[in-house]
């Protein structure tokens, strides 16, 4: 008896309900726990069908029915999770969850006559889960890569933003370390995070991922540590900023050029003055031929340094998306040219600098000062990206109403998968390598060429070197 009644405390303690199914009478024998279980604490000793089909939940009652048929059928133990509804409950009455498993009990003859079971009440687990489903369905739909990690058995949930950013699927992900799989560089030891994460329970930084294709990717990483069920988890949500490092790296690249650059004007007026000054102490005043000459440099560099720092408020115009303001005037676009040819050696190297104009002048309505820049650029490009030297080839020839220049080199070229993207900021070829550059250039001579109603496009081969063809109208009133 005392045996008895320590199992039956067990059972209610534990909320575990027992029962036995008689399967010819239809009815079952239940005790005290089961029916405190179904909210049927006055239902006595034995349950019928019917009454119990009253609290099952309509949704589960034909599950039912297929259980005990299974049962039947293997003669062996088989789970079964379902719902009741306690009587007097709310509309749809209070639904509970149940976890039941039932086994066979067989006659002498081999036949089934009951079925013996308990059950445990799992509406707590069935709440965690539901509320654990609902947070991934959210985690999923979000467009920020997250994902959530153990601390020893790898990644357990991978959104789509995820799979976006990083391009690998969920069943590439699950169950992978991520640290593994993204091969993280976090910027401080990754003792450093772990201990953070401990200590304030959660870390942000910037670390480095690499993506499926190879691409390295920079993100602003919020982790944060959480405990579900005596397990800690790390839910890491991930903001890609690889682009906006980039942008920072290429403007303080170009700052520090124009800053290198407005130095040597500098230097050279300052050196000018100097001299200047010396000669009239010891001589007075120089004569007037020798201080127009020595003014025409002073002017010469100031109008450089202008140049660079109208070039620095274009590039931040060209970067905010915004178009440049043009100032129209007459301009012989042949002189134009060849003055910029002039600014290269005649030979740079192993490079070979050859003009080619079918006019001896071309006069259109351009902005003179920025028209210098496109052709600056296409002819700096052309001697960098042909590291192995070449013939560069400029051409300039009238086609109709419109000027058509043309810059070929026989340099590294572009590869096909590059040159639709070739005028797109920040874009460089998949080849370039070492070759420094800021993918801003060809963006800016684009746009310039664009707001004269003229095209730009490229011509290239991977190996066998590009050409860059420009045309121009030659009346300003096809530009703005």
């Amino acid at each position: 008896r005392r045996a008895r009644d320590e199992a039956q405390a067990t059972l209610v303690v534990g909320s575990v309900g027992t029962w036995r199914w008689d399967l010819e009478h239809n009815v079952a024998e239940v005790g005290d726990s089961y029916r405190r279980l179904l909210g049927l604490p006055d239902a006595g000793d034995q349950i019928s069908a019917e009454r119990f089909f009253k609290v099952l939940h309509p949704d589960d009652q034909p599950r039912l029915a297929s259980y005990i048929e299974r049962i039947l059928v293997e003669r062996r133990p088989v789970d079964i999770e379902y719902r009741i509804r306690y009587p007097g409950g709310k509309e749809d009455g209070d639904v509970r969850w149940l976890l039941s498993r039932g086994g066979p009990v067989v006659d002498v003859a081999g036949t089934v006559t009951d079925i013996l079971g308990a059950s445990v009440d799992i509406t707590a687990r069935k709440d965690a889960e539901a509320t654990i489903q609902r947070q991934a369905r959210l985690i999923d739909l979000s467009y920020e890569p997250i994902f959530v990690r153990g601390e020893d058995d790898g990644i357990v949930e991978w959104n789509r933003g995820a799979e976006q950013l990083y391009g690998y699927t969920r069943d590439d992900a699950i169950g992978k370390r991520s640290h593994d799989l993204l091969q993280t560089i976090h910027p401080m030891p990754i003792a450093a995070v772990l201990a953070a994460l401990d200590r304030d329970g959660a870390w942000t930084g910037e670390p480095r991922h690499m993506a499926k294709d190879g691409r390295v990717v920079v993100v602003e990483s919020r982790q944060q540590a959480i405990d579900i069920d005596g397990r800690r988890l790390i839910l890491e949500t991930n903001r890609d900023i690889t682009e906006r490092i980039r942008a920072e790296y290429e403007r303080q690249t170009i700052l520090d050029s124009l800053t290198h650059d407005l130095k040597n004007p500098l230097t050279a007026m300052l050196g000018q003055t100097q001299l200047l000054q010396r000669q009239i102490t010891r001589q007075g005043l120089p004569d007037a031929a020798s201080l127009t000459a020595r003014l025409a440099e002073f002017e010469e560099q100031a109008t450089w340094m202008n140049e660079l720092i109208e070039e620095l408020s274009d590039h931040a115009r060209l970067t905010a998306g915004q178009p440049v303001e043009l100032t129209i005037e007459s301009t012989d676009l042949v002189a134009l040219v060849r003055d910029v040819v002039a600014k290269f050696p005649a030979t740079t190297g192993p490079h070979a600098i050859r003009f080619d104009p079918e006019d001896s002048a071309m006069v259109g309505d351009w902005d003179q000062r920025r028209l210098r820049r496109v052709v600056a650029n296409l002819l700096g490009n052309a001697l960098k990206y042909s590291p192995a030297g070449g013939e560069i080839l400029v051409r300039l020839i009238r086609f109709k109403a419109t000027a058509v220049l043309e810059v070929r080199d026989e340099g590294i070229g572009i590869p096909a998968a590059d040159l639709p993207y070739v005028f797109d900021v920040r874009r460089r070829g998949g080849n370039v390598g070492t070759i420094t550059g800021s993918g801003v250039g060809l963006a800016g001579a684009k746009q310039i060429v664009e707001q004269h109603r003229g095209t730009i496009t490229a011509e290239s081969q991977a190996g066998a070197g590009s050409t860059f063809t420009v045309t121009l109208p030659l009346s300003a009133q096809d530009a703005t």
